[in-house]
């Protein structure tokens, strides 16, 4: 019975779709690692295990013995997401989000680390925030308003017709901007008036 329910749970740490390792607390040394973790590294099974923690991460996150995120998670009771990133064995650069708890088995202490690859969600946050720059970089002015004709935003390049105007962003756009605000918001379109 206690063989079938480690199979079980050895079935259950292989086939998570995140990458799982188990270290030694003490020394750093990965004592297990499954699927996930083989794929995404590029390394086998056989490599992993026995290696350094330390040794997957870039020289900036190592601190002596360890790495920080290694330090933090044995430091806190809880478990809790730290992001890091990791190196592959072909040399490419992974940002991860790394949840670890440490426990004990066979009166070792343990921890072990839940990993995700975020490098495609991180590569989108900056695509997303390169993005909403964008607006304030046009040179010419931007401006975007409420169904009731509100100034919500207007770039650094628009500043000055708001200025000329006497309005300030949250103030009602002059009338000659109404009928294009309710055909914009009814027909949900952009309209490029040339002042």
């Amino acid at each position: 019975m206690i063989c079938e329910e480690e199979d079980k749970y050895q079935k259950i740490f292989d086939e998570a779709q995140d990458m799982l390792m188990v270290a030694e607390a003490k020394t750093g040394i990965i004592v297990d690692c499954n699927k996930a973790a083989v794929g995404a590294l590029g390394w086998g099974k056989e490599e992993l295990i026995g290696r350094h923690q330390r040794t997957l991460h870039p020289a900036h996150e190592q601190e002596g013995e360890f790495t920080k995120t290694f330090r933090q998670h044995l430091k806190s009771a809880d478990s809790h997401i730290l992001e890091a990133q990791f190196v592959t064995k072909s040399g490419e650069m992974l940002d991860v989000a790394i949840k670890a708890k440490t426990f004990i088995l066979d009166a070792k202490e343990l921890i072990l680390a839940s990993v995700r690859d975020i490098s495609l969600q991180k590569k989108y946050q900056k695509e997303i925030c390169d993005l909403a720059r964008f607006p304030d970089e046009d040179p010419d002015p931007v401006l975007r308003a409420s169904s009731s004709g509100i100034a919500l935003y207007i770039n650094r390049a628009g500043q000055q017709l708001l200025k000329q105007w006497g309005i300030e962003t949250g103030n009602l756009l002059p009338d000659c901007f109404q009928p294009a605000i309710a055909t914009v918001h009814r027909n949900q379109v952009t309209i490029v008036r040339e002042f």
